[in-house]
């Protein structure tokens, strides 16, 4: 066994302990913060308690009407007993936070001494699987073709997602230019019934102005929705994936158009070019949705590769 190796593989096993170590102490250090905070928040709101228990006690000793008349009917001291033992219970509140946020403070500074200690374990780990592909990729033609064929896969796999996130953006413009035109539309409809109620001009006014901001978002929709169409076909053809097309949805515009802007008094056409809108809105969610599935199938494969990969360069000569 080639001495080297073996050296970088013990220095490996130390540097792959402190990272584990690292993991610990960053979680730690995150719930320190918080455990901080909310110790500091108790000890100032028992410090405001306090103030004001203090205040009553003081109010009682100084000479008032109400001392006089607690005084008189001998419950003087019987409520400043009452008063005093309550401020006592809450300094001990207020005590123990300021107790907790000192004692925490020690320890966020311990752990933070701790992950100096730890600080370089990421780069070592880096450094010494680099050496170790070096000396493969020199002295071992096998293992270094392996690894070569498990990152051209990876790679391969990585310009796919890059596919799949330009389609899921594409299908999200589609999305929300669909969703302001049903927002519109739900406007013109809801102004269209005030307007056959006897609303006058100015509902009437009102639900065409809706509809003409409907008719603007539903041009950007199928502009978006052409590009979004693109992205698929693209995807299909350079990977050989099932995703399903657009093609059904592509002249949208054609019948959501037809009829509403010639006759946009009709109540029951903004009925249904909102249903129209809705129905496509849900057939591009579940386009959408698809994707996200297939890439985070993709993001699956491309990390069991990626620990695959180092895995076999971690234990290289270990065996």
């Amino acid at each position: 066994m080639n001495e080297s190796l073996l050296a970088w593989n013990e220095q490996l096993e130390q540097a792959k302990r402190d990272l584990a170590l690292r993991a610990k102490w960053i979680k730690r250090r995150t719930e320190l913060v918080q455990e901080i905070e909310h110790q500091r928040r108790e000890e100032s709101y028992w410090s405001e308690r306090l103030a004001s228990e203090q205040h009553d006690v003081e109010r009682l000793r100084a000479a008032s009407f109400s001392q006089f008349v607690l005084q008189l009917f001998g419950k003087l001291d019987e409520k400043l007993s009452k008063e005093e033992r309550e401020a006592a219970e809450v300094k001990l509140k207020r005590d123990a936070a300021a107790a907790a946020v000192t004692a925490l403070e020690r320890e966020q500074a311990d752990v933070i001494g701790k992950l100096v200690e730890v600080e370089h374990a990421e780069r070592q780990c880096r450094d010494l699987l680099a050496k170790k592909e070096q000396w493969i990729r020199q002295y071992d033609g096998a293992t270094w073709q392996e690894l070569e064929a498990i990152s051209a896969e990876i790679g391969q796999l990585q310009s796919m997602k890059i596919e799949f996130d330009e389609a899921i953006r594409a299908g999200l413009e589609v999305e929300g230019a669909l969703g302001q035109a049903e927002e519109k539309l739900t406007s013109a409809k809801g102004w269209g019934t005030y307007d056959m109620l006897g609303g006058g001009l100015i509902a009437t006014a009102v639900k065409h102005g809706h509809i003409d901001e409907a008719s603007v978002h539903i041009h950007h929709a199928e502009d978006a929705l052409r590009r979004f169409g693109k992205e698929l076909a693209d995807l299909n053809e350079s990977h050989d994936t099932s995703v399903p097309q657009v093609s059904g949805l592509l002249k949208f515009s054609d019948y959501f158009f037809d009829g509403l802007l010639a006759d946009w008094a009709v109540q029951g056409r903004i009925d249904s070019s909102l249903e129209s809108v809705r129905a496509r809105n849900r057939d591009i969610g579940r386009l959408i949705g698809k994707l996200q599935g297939e890439k985070k199938q993709l993001e699956g494969r491309i990390a069991a590769l990626n620990d695959r990969r180092q895995e076999i360069v971690e234990t290289y000569g270990s065996r």
